[in-house]
């Protein structure tokens, strides 16, 4: 089975503006604002074999702007350093997939959140047991305008499904707080010394 979804809890003040969806349930592409930002959130669902012209439909398919913050995040069915994201001590290629996706990533300049933490460290988010190894092939991708805003990216125990969630938290500086609504104090109505102020202040405006 196949399906992604881009969630978005209530209360948080999300504007969407577009939406791009596969027919066939393997991405979904949102743009909207996020506060004070424009952001662009891809949701993906690789197949399981080399598949370049997958991901180039979706890159074709993001609407790139550099007014916009882009974040992807997904399965992505492949490793995007064979060395660090895989257990097996077998030398082996990348995949076209993979050298696309750091392409890419380059182009856009954005970067993979939790090896931009760990530039050295091991830690898979699939087990196969069909060959018996880890490998690390769910990833975000977060643009590096956004970097100063994110921190704790990591990865779960594998519970409901068979992959371990990855999660990362963003918060936004420019935060727009709720403006204040201003309201006339009417006390200052009992006030006579007040008062014959601001009839003078009248009289003389209008003179």
């Amino acid at each position: 089975s196949r399906g992604v979804a881009i969630i978005i809890r209530k209360g948080i003040p999300f504007k969407q503006s577009s939406i791009i969806e596969d027919k066939e349930g393997r991405y979904v592409i949102i743009t909207g604002e996020l506060y004070s930002k424009k952001v662009i959130f891809v949701n993906i669902y690789a197949p399981n074999f080399d598949n370049p012209l997958f991901f180039k439909k979706i890159f074709n398919s993001i609407p790139i702007s550099t007014q916009y913050n882009l974040i992807i995040g997904g399965d992505f069915n492949c490793t995007l350093d064979n060395y660090l994201d895989r257990s097996s001590t077998k030398i082996k290629a990348l995949s076209k997939s993979s050298k696309l996706i750091n392409s890419f990533s380059k182009t856009l300049n954005v970067k993979d959140i939790w090896r931009l933490d760990n530039p050295t460290g091991r830690e898979y988010s699939f087990f196969s047991p069909v060959f018996g190894t880890y490998s690390r092939i769910d990833y975000f991708l977060v643009d590096s305008k956004l970097l100063p805003f994110t921190y704790d990216a990591k990865y779960h125990n594998i519970i409901i499904s068979d992959h371990a969630p990855l999660t990362f938290k963003i918060k936004l500086k420019d935060i727009v707080n709720k403006t204040n609504i201003w309201r006339f104090n009417t006390q200052i109505l009992k006030d006579k010394d007040c008062c014959n102020y601001v009839e003078k202040q009248i009289k003389l405006f209008f003179e």
